[in-house]
């Protein structure tokens, strides 16, 4: 069975998101869940990463990323969350009784990466989704700081190259099966 991952696109202009870059970053995000899948630890087979615009067919077992230009056009800065970081933030809202996912893009304009980079974003946001986001997680794992952890660090900053290690797939094999609330 497969794990399902949805990525939901906010772009302040129509064009912003090319079918290059939605299928290089699917792709990318892809294969790093498939790499946590293959750990045997995950309960789950493979990966499906799908783009959407609404809530869908999305279940309460999938996990939900949005991607914005930058932080003051997400959800968490329109719900009044200041402060966050210029890549990305996952935050539990209460007032939604959910936990939401952000990536900002515009820090990656010009990268000949894109997809990768945004993938490796994508992927760190996705660790704190799973694993210390959530207040009602009661084996909350601080994913800034797992020995040996490479997507899961904060600094230095993820590059494209930033590699998926053993430590990152263990970390976050088991959060794939927590069920979380997104939004």
């Amino acid at each position: 069975m497969p794990y399902k991952v949805w990525l939901v696109d906010h772009p302040p202009y129509a064009d912003y998101w090319s079918d290059e870059r939605r299928a290089s970053t699917a792709n990318f995000l892809k294969s790093l869940f498939d790499a946590v899948c293959k750990t045997g630890k995950a309960g789950f087979d493979s990966t499906e990463v799908t783009w959407a615009n609404s809530g869908g067919a999305r279940k309460p077992e999938h996990l939900v990323i949005h991607f914005f230009r930058r932080s003051s056009d997400g959800l968490l800065y329109m719900w009044g969350t200041r402060g966050l970081d210029k890549s990305g933030a996952t935050l539990w809202v209460p007032s939604k009784n959910a936990v939401v996912s952000e990536v900002y893009v515009e820090t990656m304009d010009g990268e000949a990466n894109f997809g990768r980079l945004a993938a490796n974003l994508a992927f760190h946001e996705a660790m704190h989704n799973k694993l210390d986001a959530y207040p009602s997680n009661k084996s909350k794992v601080d994913v800034h700081n797992i020995p040996g952890g490479s997507l899961a660090r904060e600094k230095p900053p993820l590059t494209y190259s930033t590699p998926l290690t053993a430590a990152d797939k263990n970390a976050m094999a088991p959060g794939l099966k927590r069920i979380v609330p997104q939004f």
